[in-house]
């Protein structure tokens, strides 16, 4: 590992990041025309696009597989570091992604899967949402050489096996689940009952407030 004193030199490396597969749909009706996220196959998180950076919204399962693509001017010096290599991927205290225990460089950039997030040293069960920026470092093995930094964002929510089938065929919208009353508090609080989090705040946060009239 590199010296955690030294800061990690800024490279553009990551050029996209992919899941092997999603789960149901996402979409947003509120904007013209309405956008639907979903791919039979594997699907892009984040892209670069050769400057205008893409983000997709995906809803998996845990056991999902990431893959990056790295960028071209990344693999001279990533072949300069002495194997085995570190990836992690990094949101705040959460290290949302890593493989390190990966050798090279082929190997280090595929079957990447989310960790398990924790609150206050206890692991936060299921679902976990992040929308945030991602911090990627790689580094290898000898301490004296450079530690190469990068930033990207994800938009991805992680949800328990065997979801209804009206949630997979029909969706789920995502300005819901972007909603902080829901996804950002569940993941920042220390409860650990998601249906239980669901019905308090729909009883008591105002943003969540249902009105009929009879």
């Amino acid at each position: 590992m590199s010296d955690p004193s030294v800061p990690p030199l800024p490279l553009s490396l990551v050029d996209g990041l992919y899941v092997s597969k999603v789960e149901c749909p996402l979409h947003d009706h509120l904007v013209n025309p309405p956008q639907i996220w979903f791919s039979s196959g594997e699907s892009p998180v984040w892209s670069s696009g050769g400057g205008a950076a893409k983000l997709t919204p995906v809803a998996i399962y845990s056991t999902a597989v990431f893959r990056i693509v790295l960028t071209t001017a990344s693999l001279v010096p990533i072949k300069a570091l002495t194997a085995p290599l570190t990836l992690v991927g990094k949101s705040g205290e959460w290290t949302v992604f890593n493989s390190q225990k990966k050798q090279t460089v082929p190997d280090l950039v595929k079957d990447l899967v989310v960790n398990e997030p924790t609150f206050n040293g206890t692991i936060k069960p299921l679902p976990w949402g992040l929308s945030a920026k991602i911090t990627w470092t790689l580094s290898g093995s000898d301490p004296k050489q450079t530690t190469y930094a990068c930033e990207t964002e994800v938009e991805v929510y992680v949800f328990p096996p065997n979801m209804p089938n009206y949630v997979i065929r029909g969706g789920l919208p995502v300005r819901l689940l972007s909603l902080k009353a829901l996804w950002p508090n569940w993941m920042s609080s220390a409860a650990t009952d998601w249906v239980a989090f669901v019905i308090d705040a729909i009883f008591h946060n105002p943003l969540l407030e249902y009105e009929t009239w009879w």
